[in-house]
């Protein structure tokens, strides 16, 4: 543990605390998705800061910060992130609220399907969360206090002198729970940040009726004239 914690120092150290403020950017639709589709954004922060504090809104104000000037379909994003992290009142998974559409980082690559329990905290990502909004790919080490169920893990949530931190270079559990770090104020990480739900835009289209289709109601509808007529004639 004190290996870690000294590791974790010497990382805060490299990486620094400062709070990083982007250029507007625009971001844009992941390909293979259809007007009217939902989905969100998730990223890495590049800035860090310690896992001190027991309030949520710390932590969803800072991957705020770390967000700011980024828009998608003409919209700012400012303000609509949440922290991928537990405090010992908030956890990850009610956070950020869960509306079972996809996840995808910022350059399109799909993370998860679903932002729930059967995905991203499923246990298993289709990728690994480890750019920024800017698509660079970061240290690895990131404050959660989260276990793989989105859950807080009693005792070590963010603001505990113990906390869970994830690895942003897995795909497995250990994105979100790979080890735990105390005290917590040795060492500043990034945080994981997700985006609120985002709609594709466009209008949702209903196909229109195959040839086929109309083909076959046509036939229908002729012998049911035919039918009626032979019926009329028999009267």
């Amino acid at each position: 543990m004190k290996r870690l914690s000294l590791f974790l120092a010497a990382l805060a150290m490299l990486l620094g605390s400062s709070v990083h403020a982007y250029a507007s950017t625009i971001l844009t639709t992941p390909a293979g998705l259809a007007p009217g589709s939902e989905f969100r954004f998730v990223f890495v922060t590049d800035g860090t800061m310690p896992a001190v504090s027991t309030s949520i809104s710390t932590y969803n104000t800072f991957v705020n910060n770390q967000a700011a000037g980024y828009s998608y379909n003409g919209l700012s994003l400012d303000n609509t992130w949440s922290v991928i992290g537990s405090t010992s009142t908030e956890s990850a998974i009610s956070n950020i609220g869960t509306y079972n559409v996809p996840v995808y980082l910022s350059n399109g690559t799909l993370v998860s399907p679903s932002d729930g329990i059967s995905g991203l905290f499923s246990g298993s990502l289709d990728y690994r969360i480890d750019t920024d909004l800017s698509g660079d790919t970061l240290p690895s080490g990131v404050w959660t206090g989260t276990a793989d169920n989105g859950n807080g893990l009693p005792g070590f949530t963010l603001g505990s002198y113990g906390v869970v931190y994830g690895e942003a270079s897995h795909a497995n559990n250990a994105w979100v729970r790979a080890g735990i770090a105390s005290p917590a104020g040795s060492a500043s990480l990034p945080f994981y940040g997700i985006s609120a739900e985002l709609t594709v835009p466009g209008v949702a289209t209903t196909p229109e009726p195959s040839t086929l289709t109309l083909l076959g109601i046509g036939i229908a509808g002729m012998a049911g004239y035919g039918w009626r007529r032979r019926k009329l004639a028999a009267a």
